[in-house]
This record gives structure tokens, sequence and C-alpha cells, in this order.
């Protein structure tokens, strides 16, 4: 792919917010009743047919999508220019290729609430694994656990169903067998480089594998939140799976001239090698479903399928305070070529 595309201006916000400090008064851990969730697309009725089974019975599903950056400025790239024919001269990236294996999380569990219970989710089968030496290390994408939700609160009216928070916190993600491969020149010689490690052209350190994201620039770890209408004062079971990607956007040396000198003292190195800034993306696609396990008679057709919220569409609204009164529009962005 081309190092560095252009880049877009992003959508106009038109969002105001007034500064006013105004105070909010409202009912301690409110119960807010919501409708028995619709998530089926019924398909081709004229299909259906009557099937016993046991079944995880969906009662609700959301889908949570993360967007993160990286931005590490001390990647390490070694060239395959022999430091002895003396390259010199601008440094120039015109292509960037990278893979991996997969992206997951190296613990078994991960902690969380529903609502003010804690919850603990167990990883099942990994997503995949990475070698390093003579250890193996697997990385984990799916997860699973139980919870009963919480009745309504104090004397508040019962409800069947009520909006329900899931919060996942400080949750870690690495990368398996990552590569980072870019291609340019060096006043004019062209080379192939390869990412090595982070630090300086003397020192460096190895990413590992698995490489944790924090080691790219990403955050340390990563918290989810959403809401869900779920029944309450029911057993479920939550079961969840991510579905992750990582972009290398751009690529840039921290020095645009190569120029190296040999240490007075030690090894001179063997291949022209540079450091370098990254813009880095991170996409985490999460999708949850919250289930109660049921003795049935379903009916079913071809066709039907189930439809998910969407995590965006539950996420609190802030409380109304006084209008917005400015009346000058927020400056509009930019457009720029890199």
């Amino acid at each position: 792919m081309a190092n560095c595309n252009g880049t877009t201006p992003s959508p106009t916000n038109n969002n105001c917010f007034s500064t006013n400090s105004s105070s909010v008064s409202k009912i301690n851990c409110g119960c807010t009743p919501c409708d028995t969730p619709v998530i089926i697309n019924q398909g081709d009725v004229s299909t259906q047919v009557l099937v016993p089974v046991l079944a995880d019975v969906i009662q609700n599903c959301m889908c949570i999508n993360k967007y993160e950056t990286g931005y590490p400025t001390n990647l390490v790239f070694q060239t395959n220019l022999l430091q002895n024919t003396n390259p010199s001269g601008k440094i120039c990236i015109t292509g960037v290729n990278y893979s991996y294996d997969c992206i997951g999380s190296e613990n078994t569990t991960i902690s969380g609430f529903v609502d003010s219970k804690s919850l603990t989710l167990t990883a099942s089968q990994a997503a995949c694994s990475c070698t390093s030496g003579n250890i193996t290390t697997p990385l984990y994408n799916q997860f699973a656990g139980s919870i009963k939700t919480n009745s309504c609160c104090c004397n508040q009216t019962e409800q069947a169903y009520a909006m329900t928070k899931i919060v996942e916190k400080g949750i870690a993600f690495s990368v398996c067998n990552l590569s980072i491969s870019i291609t340019g020149t060096i006043g004019g010689t062209p080379f192939i480089a390869n990412l090595i490690g982070t630090g300086s052209v003397e020192s460096q350190t190895s990413l590992g594998n698995p490489t944790l994201l924090s080691n790219l620039g990403f955050p340390l770890s990563i918290n989810f939140a959403g809401r869900l209408c779920l029944p309450t004062n029911t057993k479920l079971n939550i079961s969840e799976e991510f579905d992750s990607c990582i972009i290398v956007d751009c690529i840039r040396p921290v020095n645009s001239t190569y120029n190296y000198t040999a240490p007075a003292t030690g090894d001179p190195i063997t291949y022209a090698t540079f450091v370098a800034t990254g813009d880095l993306s991170l996409v985490i696609n999460k999708q949850i479903y919250a289930t109660t396990t049921e003795k049935l008679a379903v009916m079913t057709n071809s066709g039907a399928q189930v439809v998910c919220t969407d995590g965006a569409a539950t996420t609190p609204v802030c409380p109304p305070l006084s209008p917005c009164t400015n009346i000058k529009p927020c400056p509009q962005p930019v457009n720029r070529t890199v």
C-alpha cells in the first residue's frame, strides 16, 4: 500500500454544548423500563417447520465498535543496504507492507460488571498461537460467563425488562507474528527494510511475540461499555467475541537524511538502520450475546436472521442543561495532503 495517503476532513459536528455547570437531580439506581427486544428478521414464513430444541435463547445482543490510534516514535528499521557501501542522503519511504496472524488477549479471563454486579468471563478456544523460542502463547477472542440480573431497586415498580449496563475494564490486547516492512530510497538507492524492534540504531528492544499493542503506542488497556435491554432478576449466559484489525497508516523517518557514524568502541552496524515514527490504527468490533437456556419447540424457517443492537444507539445522553447560546459555529476541518 502507498505510505501516508492524504487525509480527508471529518464530518461536520453540529452538536453544541453549554458551558454552564447546572446541577442534575435523578433517582438513585434508576430502573429504566424498555420493551421486549425484537432482534429477529423473520424471513420466509411459508417455509416454517417445528423443531424441539434445548436452546440458548438470545434475550438480546449488541455490537460495540472501538477505534484507537497509536503513534510510536522509536520504531527501528533495518534495510538490506550494507553499511560499508556508505549509503547516505534523503530517506524516502514509498511503500508499506504488514501482516499478522491475529489480535487478542493473552489473559484467559476478563473482569467486568453488569450494572453493579461483578462478572467474570472465561476464554474458550484460542484464536491463534505465537511461538517465541520454546514458549507458545495463545491469544483469545471468545469469552463466556453467567450472571443474574438485578431486580428494580428499592420500592420502584417492578419491570419485566430494564436497560442494563455492561462494563469491562482494563483489557490488554496483543498481536501475533506481526511483520512490518517498508520500501523506499536512501539518496536515490532503493532499499527494503524490516521492523526489528524499538529504541535506537545502536540498541534495540525486541517487540516480542506476541507483541503487546501498548509497545506500538496504543493504550495499555481498553475499556468497553454498553447498555442492553435485558430481563430483570434472571440468570443470563453472557458470551462475546472480539474481531480486531491493525492498520499501518504511515511510517516516517525521524531524521529525513541518513548519515551514520561508526562508534569509537564496539562493532558498527552491518546494514543501514534508522529510526522511524508510526501512525497506526486499531479497530475492534465486539459482539455480546445475553442468553437463557430453555427447552423449546421452535418454529423456524429459511432466511430468518438475528439482528443485534448497535451499542452506540443505547449510549446514555447528557442531561439537559441550559440551552446553547453560542451563535458562533465551530471551525471546520481543513483539507491537507501529506
